[in-house]
């Protein structure tokens, strides 16, 4: 079987900066947890579940009410029991207290409801800190090579420079011509622009970087690759049972099922006890007083509703199938994305190995190609052109490097561990 690097979260842990303000990757997950909108959110989301739960248990707590009214009547009559004729001023006071007893498992299944959307809240707030840290990987590796991109071509201006100021030494003793001379102006004037434009792309990098962190950084700091080995399978299978967002599917299956529960209570009878007390005071042209106590218990069953709760339940049981068909193919698309990622990992890895190679040959054929020159052996535009292969090189082992970085973040989101070291 074949085996590979196993994704942990310690592959992130940044390395010690030679600069004192380098934000490390841990730096840039933290901002993410406090300042990110999208996160505060996915937090009040938590805290809304809870409330329900608290409403949810409420459904079947005693409930109590009271009320007062006050109301002045005129009754004129020529009825020998009609009432009480002439003015009277009303006044009533009354309480009332139910308890429901029985709602055929509707109570029950509103609890579980309600538990299973703290659970929903919990897993949103999950996935969406994996998705805003894997934005935050990029954004931190698009900086650093933004960053590292500008020293870089900072190096090449300034020996692009001494290049072109040596070339004007020699060609004022005569050794070469206006031409090489030419080259040399031509490939420095090339450097200072590429310089300015690695400023302009470092300072729309950091521009992102604070977008998505809410840090205002100057330098980042590279983490450490920490692998170890694992195969392909064992890591599909932890994308399979880690995922938040297939977890959170599971759970809005489970929501599914206790909405069509409660659809199904509908049908079935209530019971409630009760007691009420009520005190009615007359004054004016009829004074009286009336007290009242009621004490009980009532039993509702629905006859008819038109069709109406049966259309209920059967709705409940379509988006119940809804949710597991997405659940389905949100698990194919996980699958698909796993395997896409692990390929571009393979890939990333095997590229950043040959522009290792490459820079290093690089640099072996430019600083041969600078003794050739001196002695005569090589061309001033042979000098530069290695110049540029070197330069060259140098571009693309950074662009190797954050792919690999960011395919095997890619790799850990999917398995929902992505994130600060624990």
């Amino acid at each position: 079987m074949c085996r590979f690097f196993a994704l942990v979260p310690a592959v992130l842990v940044a390395l010690a900066s030679p600069f004192a303000a380098a934000q490390t990757i841990e730096q840039t997950f933290e901002g993410i947890e406090s300042q990110h909108p999208s996160v505060q959110s996915a937090r009040l989301n938590i805290n809304l579940a809870e409330e329900a739960m608290i409403s949810a248990h409420a459904a079947r707590a005693l409930q109590i009410s009271a009320g007062v009214s006050t109301q002045l009547q005129s009754m004129n009559t020529d009825r020998p029991f009609g009432g009480l004729p002439g003015e009277t001023f009303l006044g009533s006071a009354q309480i009332e207290a139910v308890l429901p007893l029985y709602r055929s498992g509707a109570i029950s299944a509103g609890l579980d409801q309600a538990q299973l959307s703290i659970e929903a809240a919990e897993l949103t707030l999950a996935a969406t800190l994996q998705d805003l840290y894997l934005q935050g990987v990029n954004a931190h590796l698009t900086l650093y090579v933004a960053q590292e991109n500008l020293e870089i071509s900072k190096q090449n201006r300034d020996r692009l420079q001494k290049q072109f100021e040596a070339t004007n030494t020699r060609f004022d003793a005569g050794v070469v011509t206006r031409t090489d001379v030419a080259f040399a102006e031509a490939r420095y004037r090339g450097a200072e622009a590429e310089y300015a434009g690695a400023e302009a792309q470092l300072s729309s990098a950091k521009a992102v970087y604070e977008q998505v962190t809410g840090i205002v950084p100057e330098r980042v700091a590279l983490a450490d690759l920490d692998e170890t080995s694992v195969s392909f399978e064992d890591g599909l299978a932890t994308v399979r049972l880690s995922n938040p967002r297939l977890d959170l599917q599971s759970v809005q299956e489970r929501i599914a099922t206790t909405n069509i529960e409660i659809s199904r209570s509908a049908l079935g009878p209530s019971v409630d006890a009760f007691g009420s007390a009520s005190i009615q005071d007359g004054s004016w042209d009829n004074q009286f007083r009336d007290e009242t106590a009621v004490l009980g218990a009532r039993v509702n069953v629905p006859l008819y509703t038109g069709g109406r709760t049966n259309s209920s339940i059967r709705q409940a049981i379509m988006r119940r199938e809804q949710v597991r068909l997405a659940t389905e193919n949100l698990r194919n698309q996980l699958t698909a994305d796993y395997a896409s990622a692990w390929a571009s990992h393979l890939a990333a890895l095997s590229a950043k190995t040959a522009a290792e190679q490459e820079v290093a040959a690089a640099e072996f054929a430019l600083n041969g190609a600078e003794i050739e020159l001196r002695a005569g052996l090589r061309t001033t535009l042979e000098v530069l052109d290695q110049e540029q292969a070197y330069l060259n090189a140098q571009l693309r082992l950074l662009e190797t490097e954050k792919n690999v970085y960011l395919t095997q973040s890619q790799i850990l989101a999917l398995m929902g561990r992505l994130g600060p070291a624990l």
